[in-house]
């Protein structure tokens, strides 16, 4: 009888652990959708310049970014564990919205058409020859790209074979959705 109290109360703690576990998770899931909402607005913004060249590497710049932070692959391998709720949905959540607000009050307290702002450091066709522009984009985007370990190098390469992502990175950010992520 005591071995049998004991495996219905080892339970309730391991069971009560997976959902303190799960609520970490979700956690984690409402900020990296927080995040992907910043880069989305940032993409799809209304006042976006009609600049072809810039506007190309510009949507492929958070396209990707979007992608590394938190993509169906991501929930999709989370639910087959398990670890989430089956009907999570990281862009029907509130923090979406409240990340896409902080990109739109940024471009309405600073004049600029880009979040961030691209500089050409050469004339010429390829994202080589443009650079993001520091300090034009809100701290909490670029906080967002730190915390994600993204990089602004891999964010500006394009063409067909960039928009692959490094499945090294895109694996190591489902860990960080499972055990947590690390202090940088």
């Amino acid at each position: 009888m005591k071995k049998l109290l004991g495996i219905v109360v080892l339970g309730l703690l391991l069971s009560g652990n997976a959902y303190a576990d799960q609520k970490d998770i979700l956690s984690r899931i409402n900020y990296g959708s927080y995040c992907i909402g910043m880069f989305n607005a940032a993409a799809w913004g209304e006042d976006i310049s009609n600049e072809a060249k810039t506007a190309v590497f510009y949507t492929q710049y958070h396209g990707k970014a979007s992608a590394y932070i938190l993509s169906w692959w991501h929930i999709k391998k989370l639910k087959k564990k398990g670890l989430i709720p089956k009907d999570t949905d990281p862009f029907e959540n509130p923090h979406f919205q409240k990340g896409a607000k902080v990109v739109i009050d940024y471009l309405n307290s600073n004049p600029q058409d880009f979040v961030p702002k691209f500089t050409v450091i050469k004339e010429g066709i390829t994202s080589n020859e443009l650079m993001p522009t520091k300090g034009t984009e809100p701290k909490e985007m670029t906080e967002c790209k730190k915390k994600y370990l993204i990089e602004e190098e891999d964010l500006m390469k394009t063409g067909v074979f960039s928009l692959k992502l490094n499945k090294k990175h895109r694996k190591k950010i489902l860990e960080f959705y499972i055990k947590g992520f690390p202090e940088n």
